[in-house]
């Protein structure tokens, strides 16, 4: 396999949970896909039997995934009331959100409280081998000057949002708490197009517009509600159109999903299927039985891939490599260049 993700799937976990009996219970259709664990302790899913091209491998119903809208965040106040205010949520970047969602649901099943994502929560890893957790040492080791200083802006973004959160609120929750729960947003979550949001969303849009057509005379009600009409269907034809003209766009954490394992070289994508209410995942590829199954992530570097993954793959076709000094770089055929006279020939465009 070209892929390398057991630093993501692996780790300590939590004593054995029934994952794939709740998943079935709640209406997660997988029957092609099972749960397993390969070489090296990896986790991830595999076919249970012979799976063709462009058929649906998983269907989570959209109830059972944590999501947040973009730009628009609607303060979930029942859930994080003691968590993060109102304020400091706004400003907050989609992963910190999915994080302290993340919490709130650990906080049920770790308080003995009613949660219906208990199974999917137990079998969360406990830990991520990312660079976050190096030591100084340790990172100064790897000697490559672009992710030391990804990290290191990482470190401290994190510990500035970290803060926000906990001036604002009550009952915060601990440093290693909301950072592991970063992580997992995002190393777990997918967003896009693709996670159209859900038609009642779509169906408001629509009718804003109509509406807005006949206050401001920008075309006849009839034409307006024949155009509504055709919109309609085509809503329910392809449930994408809204969003990519409004540039609503969705960050999710699907269980289930969040099992497959990455493969650049995986077309397979996450799409919403508006009659089902479900993400669905179809297979770009035939895959043989007991085969593992995998998702592509999208074009991530393996400087990403180890910043937020904790892993790297092998013969990444989107790797690149961040040169932060290139005089000294250019110093071995260019003996006598120096920053300040690259500054000049850039400003001179040579």
């Amino acid at each position: 396999s070209r892929s390398t993700s057991a630093a993501r799937r692996g780790g300590a976990f939590a004593a054995r949970c029934d994952l794939a009996g709740w998943a079935k219970d709640n209406g997660v259709q997988a029957g092609v896909l099972e749960l397993a664990t390969f070489e090296g302790g990896l986790r991830g899913m595999k076919a249970r039997k012979a799976v063709e091209s462009g058929q649906d491998l998983i269907a989570v119903p959209d109830d059972l995934a944590i999501r947040v809208i973009g730009d628009t965040p609607s303060y979930p106040s029942k859930t994080l009331v003691d968590m993060c205010s109102k304020d400091a949520w706004k400003v907050l970047p989609w992963y910190a959100r999915l994080a302290l969602l993340i919490v709130a649901e650990q906080r049920m099943v770790s308080g003995g409280e009613e949660c219906k994502r208990e199974e999917w929560v137990q079998a969360l890893p406990k830990s991520l081998p990312t660079p976050l957790h190096w030591s100084d040492d340790q990172l100064m080791a790897v000697g490559y000057q672009g992710l030391i200083n990804s990290v290191r802006a990482q470190r401290s973004k994190w510990r500035s949002l970290y803060d926000s959160v906990k001036r604002s609120a009550s009952k915060p929750p601990s440093e290693s708490e909301f950072y592991h729960a970063c992580e997992l947003a995002r190393s777990r979550a997918f967003s896009g197009e693709y996670t159209a949001p859900l038609p009642k969303e779509q169906f408001f849009l629509l009718g804003l517009l109509i509406a807005c057509s006949e206050q401001f005379n920008l075309m006849p009600g009839g034409t307006a509600f024949f155009g509504g009409a055709l919109a309609v269907a085509a809503l329910f034809a392809q449930s994408l159109v809204l969003p990519r003209i409004l540039g609503i766009q969705h960050y999710v954490v699907c269980p289930v999903i969040d099992m497959l394992n990455h493969d650049t070289a995986e077309s397979s994508e996450v799409t919403y299927a508006p009659f089902q209410k479900s993400f669905v995942v179809v297979a770009s590829k035939a895959y043989g039985r007991d085969k593992q199954v995998y998702i592509s992530y999208g074009s991530r570097s393996n400087d990403q891939l180890l910043q937020y993954y904790g892993f790297v793959e092998k013969d990444n076709p989107n790797d690149v490599y961040q040169i932060t000094d290139i005089a000294s770089a250019l110093k071995p055929f260019l003996p006598d260049v120096t920053t300040d006279k690259l500054m000049l020939e850039r400003e001179k465009g040579g």
